[in-house]
């Protein structure tokens, strides 16, 4: 990891640090919240924060993003810099049951 990281506890990061195809590159100023994994291959630019319980992999998340809790990013996403990812939790269409639907 480069300098200056703020990691709480429980954050897992099972990726090599070596640059290598799985490979977690971690850059400068970091913040990784409790319980959240990064796992290589990713790239997590400088000044980022990754939420608590996010899960990172196979991502890049470019230079001073911010990662909301509970958030997955995986399957080669590419978040540009500066940017904010935001969880929406799953909206639940709720329908009355009449009896013509019984």
């Amino acid at each position: 990891m480069s300098d200056k990281k703020l990691t709480e506890d429980k954050f897992d990061n099972r990726g090599s640090l070596s640059f290598c195809p799985l490979s977690a590159y971690i850059g400068n100023n970091v913040s990784v919240g409790h319980d959240a994994l990064i796992y290589g291959p990713c790239y997590l630019g400088n000044h980022t924060f990754i939420g608590f319980k996010a899960i990172v992999y196979n991502a890049i998340i470019g230079k001073g993003s911010f990662v909301s809790y509970n958030a997955v990013i995986t399957n080669g996403v590419r978040i540009a810099p500066n940017q904010f990812v935001l969880l929406v939790p799953t909206l639940i269409h709720k329908k009355k049951l009449t009896d013509s639907d019984e």
